[in-house]
């Protein structure tokens, strides 16, 4: 399920990986109050293992602020991939095959909100949303604040 929200200024999207927090902020008042609060905030991990200090990990942080389930945690890219904006294989498997489910208590029978900050193929977002249904979550939405290229959507 995707919550449809695309901002039109790409330039702020390598702001945003930055981790610009004057951006940040301004994507987080825009995007709260069309959130519902008892869900699950999940963010789809960077593409480098291990790297937790990213510009949609800190908006989601800011939105977990106003009574949100903290999920940020739950999904782990346990082996780096080749950015897919560096010419890296957006293929569904390979994204399937770098990620892992941490925290299964979080989840389970949970809502989930997933954050992404771009979005071209939508790989790396169903790759996410398949691991957080698998292990128990009842329902899974989507919302990407920038799109890449042109999507049939």
């Amino acid at each position: 399920r995707w919550l449809r929200y695309y901002r039109d200024d790409r330039e702020n999207a390598i702001q945003l990986k930055k981790c610009n927090n004057e951006i940040i902020k301004l994507i987080s008042l825009e995007i709260e109050p069309i959130i519902n609060k008892d869900i699950v905030l999940c963010t789809v991990p960077s593409s480098t293992q291990g790297k937790i200090d990213t510009g949609i990990n800190r908006l989601a942080k800011l939105l977990i602020a106003e009574n949100r389930i903290d999920g940020i945690d739950c999904l782990i890219r346990f082996k780096s991939r080749p950015k897919n904006s560096y010419g890296g294989d957006r293929d569904l498997q390979g994204q399937l095959n770098t990620l892992k489910l941490n925290n299964q208590n979080k989840i389970k029978n949970r809502t989930i909100l997933l954050l992404d900050d771009v979005r071209k193929t939508g790989n790396s977002l169903e790759a996410c949303s398949q691991i957080l249904l698998k292990n128990g979550a009842i329902d899974v939405y989507k919302l990407v604040i920038w799109k890449a290229g042109i999507l049939n959507d």
